[in-house]
């Protein structure tokens, strides 16, 4: 392939989750959807991300598999039309009360979910098989897609709520995204991969304490980091209502800088090392805006968009622990695999987030359930350090382009 083809499947891959980001945001639509219905408690609500998590965990290794069989475009596909499906499901509520709404709701999520896994076992794997040289950053400048989109989707959706209800604008963005990823599913039809026989590439001896360490790490992390995403609109209106829409952007920008710059790190230093470092820094961010949060707004506000900036860097991390550890092979599979704990992940987080800010009737405790999850994860990344400094001929064969 082409460098000027593999330019135009990049390019194409940055639009594709670009304008599908606005799920990055959907805790914008969580008081618009309260008010509506007349709901005081935003449990409800949030337990649609639950649905989406498992949806998301079920067709993970699926997607992975089907990238590995038949490249993106079969993935994109199915996208599409369940993008249309979650449209027309979030559109007919305003036609129910919440009894029966919310289980439109749910299955809105449930299609939504499938479709976040479809998109990312579609892009991810193939920047890897793409750019076996410089994959780090290829990886960070198409995830900084969605990161970016925070910039234009936040304004948007508080321009949209000030004149529309919340079921029309979420019709409206899922049929932009529709489109998107239709026409990126036809530019993908031209992509061609080798096949891959194994489960696993080099290094695969150490595949089950390994990957079962990472999978746990990840889990934790994952969780600790859903809590935050999910609920980002409205901790940002605890802490400064008027600035409130102005910082959901200003998340989006920090992200975007936080990907770019895990990305040359991944470059320069050794993925493993970097798992370890990136769970602590979200860790102290995390407390941080927690102690800040009833007395310092613009203190908790700086410190909840740090913490926004180091997550950029954790699926960057995640990613590429994969090929460094076990090779270019099947990278599809076991990338679904990884999908289906992050997602497994964001089952139970937004339920014990939005559970924690019931109970005490505060954001801040939401931010403090984070921190201890994140901490959890940094504890238990520093055994996968040490089995990498071990075993540094098992842990280095992720091929060339890989960080050592």
């Amino acid at each position: 392939m082409g460098a000027r083809a593999g330019h135009l499947y990049a390019f194409a891959a940055f639009a594709l989750v670009l304008l599908n980001g606005w799920r990055m945001m959907l805790s914008v639509f969580y008081t618009p959807l309260m008010n509506a219905y007349g709901l005081s408690v935003v449990t409800p609500i949030a337990a649609a991300s639950a649905v989406w998590g498992l949806a998301s965990m079920l067709v993970s290794p699926v997607a992975g598999r089907v990238y590995d069989r038949r490249g993106p475009a079969a993935a994109l596909l199915a996208a599409s039309l369940l993008q249309g499906v979650s449209g027309l499901l979030v559109w007919l509520m305003r036609l129910y009360r919440w009894s029966s709404a919310q289980w439109l709701w749910y299955a809105a999520a449930a299609a939504n979910g499938a479709v976040a896994s479809l998109l990312m076992m579609s892009v991810n794997p193939l920047m890897i098989t793409l750019f076996p040289s410089g994959t780090g950053l290829a990886l960070a400048l198409i995830q900084s897609g969605n990161y970016i989109s925070f910039l234009i989707w936040s304004p948007v959706a508080y321009g949209l709520l000030a004149v529309l209800d919340p079921f029309s604008t979420l019709a409206a963005f899922s049929a932009a995204s529709l489109l998107a990823t239709a026409a990126c599913a036809a530019v993908f039809r031209g992509v061609k991969l080798g096949s891959s026989g194994r489960a696993v590439g080099r290094g695969s001896s150490s595949f089950p304490r390994l990957f079962l360490l990472l999978l746990v790490l990840i889990f934790e992390i994952a969780a600790s980091s859903t809590i935050i995403l999910s609920f980002a609109a409205p901790m940002f209106e605890e802490i400064c209502p008027p600035w409130a829409p102005a910082a959901v952007a200003a998340s989006g920008l920090v992200q975007a800088a936080g990907a770019l710059a895990w990305g040359y790190a991944l470059e320069k230093g050794d993925v493993l090392k970097l798992l370890p470092a990136t769970y602590a820094l979200e860790t102290a961010a995390a407390l941080l805006a927690a102690a800040f949060f009833k007395v310092d707004a613009m203190a908790a506000t700086a410190f909840l968009l740090l913490r926004f900036a180091v997550f950029a860097g954790e699926p960057l991390v995640h990613t590429m622990a994969v090929p460094k550890l076990f090779g270019r092979e099947a990278v599809g599979s076991l990338l679904g695999i990884q999908m289906s704990v992050v997602m497994l992940s964001s089952i139970l987080a937004p339920l014990a987030g939005a559970l924690a800010r019931d109970a005490f009737g505060s954001y801040r405790a939401s931010v403090l359930l984070s921190a201890f999850l994140s901490l959890a994860a940094t504890l238990n990344a520093l055994p996968v350090v040490r089995n990498s400094v071990r075993k540094p001929s098992e842990a280095s064969s992720g091929g060339k382009g890989v960080p050592h």
